[in-house]
C-alpha cells in the first residue's frame, strides 16, 4: 500500500496542487473578507506544489505563492483529512502579494 500525501503527489505538465486559504485569511497586505463571494468558495489557494511544464514552457508560478484562481474550476483532493485542489496554469488568475 503507497500513502499519498502533499509531499509525495507530484503534478504532471502544467497541473498544480495547491491548498485553498480559509476566508477573512490575511495574505500580505491584502485581507481576504469573508463577505465576498469569491472567498467562500475558495477561490484562493497557496501553490503546494507544481508539474514541469507543459511542451517547452517553464511553469509560471512559484511554489508558497498566494493566487487567486477560477472557483468552479479544479479537481478536488483530500490527503489525510486536509483539502486541496489539482488546477491548471490557465486556471490561476494572478498571484496574490510580490
Amino acid at each position: 500500500m503507497i500513502l499519498v500525501n502533499e509531499k509525495n503527489f507530484n503534478p504532471t505538465q502544467d497541473c498544480y496542487l495547491v491548498e485553498p486559504l480559509e476566508a477573512s485569511k490575511q495574505v500580505g497586505s491584502i485581507l481576504l473578507s469573508s463577505e465576498s463571494s469569491a472567498s467562500s468558495i475558495e477561490a484562493y489557494a497557496r501553490i503546494i506544489s507544481r508539474g514541469p511544464g507543459k511542451d517547452d514552457d517553464m511553469p509560471l508560478y512559484e511554489v508558497g505563492k498566494a493566487v487567486f484562481h477560477v472557483a468552479t474550476n479544479g479537481l478536488p483532493l483530500t490527503f489525510q483529512g486536509k483539502k486541496y485542489l489539482l488546477l491548471r496554469e490557465r486556471d490561476i488568475l494572478g498571484v496574490i502579494g510580490e
